[in-house]
């Protein structure tokens, strides 16, 4: 599927990433944006078929749009910061500016582009959608970002209609699109917390939907009957349980260390960003309830002894990635 070109695009993805948030200007910060949004759009139409290349023009117009509307607020600061290539920033412009950062991040209530080009693209692209691409955007919002009410009801939006969202979708990937939507809202609750903490949780999402989305994308599954087909049984729910939050898997850890450092500061946001939580579990424990009854118990460990040999060692992988959760916990809760 991806040849050394794709591999190119991709790794320009990420150094456009790095551009962005190690520049010390605007204009800059709005190049590296440019130079992710065209690295990013040939990724999308490598399958070479009619839903993908609909979902790289929506995804370029949204995209070229709040970039529009980026360097327009770049350049009302520089009015009056007299400097454009000051990384200083107007209170009133930094309220403006947070509206085409959350339009690139799919930030609710701006989702909707962000849940229809889902469907139309490869398992790859949607994974660096969901996780790369949310880099260069979250870590420009956290340069600028204070606690206010303004960014707070955008949190509130996101983890609502990001779990609320998915409980009618039976398309896997626009379900974890809304997932996505949701772990966004607790990625911006993070910049409340520290930037530290806004990584360690990044990379335990990217880690945990990883696991999910290879076994979907191995297994070659889009839709929700289909999903008694998955070979790896026993990872998949320990991974899905994992991306979900539910303790003691990996996926947790992040969430509590983000919950007792919210409760301090914030508890009603931390009650909101923990009911949507448990709604988004909803979606994980509908897929585990259709798996487990659609296959006898007889299916079940028949399939497992098939497919044993495979799978141990992603299987044993997993149980111990999962068991560190908690361990985890106690780690960072030092």
């Amino acid at each position: 599927m991806f040849n050394n070109l794709n591999l190119l695009f991709i790794l320009m993805t990420f150094l456009s990433s790095l551009v962005s948030i190690s520049s010390t200007s605007w204009i800059s910060i709005w190049m590296g944006l440019e130079m992710n949004m065209i690295s990013f759009i040939p990724l999308m139409i490598v399958t070479k078929n009619i839903f993908s290349n609909e979902s790289a023009l929506k995804y370029f117009l949204v995209q070229a749009s709040s970039s529009a509307l980026f360097i327009l607020t770049c350049l009302l600061n520089s009015f009056f910061m007299i400097n454009l290539m000051n990384f200083s920033i107007n209170p009133f412009i930094m309220h403006i500016m947070l509206i085409p950062l959350l339009i690139k991040l799919g930030a609710a209530p701006f989702h909707q582009w962000f849940i229809n080009i889902i469907s139309g693209m490869n398992w790859m692209p949607c994974y660096l959608l969901m996780t790369s691409q949310k880099i260069a955007p979250i870590f420009i919002l956290s340069y600028i970002m204070t606690k206010n009410f303004m960014i707070i009801m955008f949190i509130i939006m996101s983890a609502l209609i990001g779990s609320i969202g998915g409980l009618s979708q039976t398309f896997l990937k626009k379900i974890l699109a809304y997932s996505s939507v949701n772990h966004l809202a607790w990625m911006l609750s993070a910049i409340f917390i520290s930037k530290t903490t806004l990584i360690i949780y990044m990379l335990f999402y990217m880690f945990t939907n990883a696991f999910v989305m290879m076994i979907f994308y191995l297994n070659n599954i889009i839709q929700m009957n289909q999903i008694n087909s998955i070979n790896f049984l026993y990872p998949f729910f320990i991974s899905l349980f994992s991306l979900g939050g539910l303790p003691p898997f990996l996926g947790f850890t992040p969430k509590m260390i983000l919950i007792k450092n919210l409760i301090e500061n914030n508890f009603l946001l931390s009650i909101v960003l923990i009911m949507s939580s448990l709604i988004t579990l909803m979606f994980y424990l509908r897929m585990a309830l259709k798996m487990f009854t659609m296959k006898s118990s007889t299916q079940k460990w028949t399939l497992f002894l098939l497919h044993q040999n495979k799978s141990m060692y992603m299987y044993s992988l997993f149980m111990v990635l999962s068991s560190l959760g908690l361990m985890l916990i106690n780690l960072f809760m030092i």
